[in-house]
């Protein structure tokens, strides 16, 4: 009989290829990023890497995680990674 994975790990897992759109992603950002600085990002390269399935775009958690992770800084001098 297997061991199960600790709850943190079965969640991260499943979770990283959830699609999120981007109502989801101004929802996760509690309001610090809105729609339209998404579509804004989507046509210049700045945003999170995005999915685009016909006209619908959605964003994989685990690259709105990445993307959030290259921004966080020690200090407001500190350069922005990636």
């Amino acid at each position: 009989m297997s061991t199960p994975l600790p709850a943190d790990t079965r969640q991260s897992t499943a979770h990283d290829d959830d699609l999120l759109t981007p109502h989801d992603i101004v929802e996760e950002s509690r309001g610090l990023i809105n729609s339209r600085t998404l579509e804004r990002w989507r046509s210049t390269g700045q945003g999170p890497a995005f999915v685009k399935v016909g006209h619908k775009v959605a964003y994989r958690r685990r690259d709105y995680r990445a993307w959030l992770d290259a921004r966080t800084r020690t200090h407001t001098g500190q350069e922005i990674r990636g």
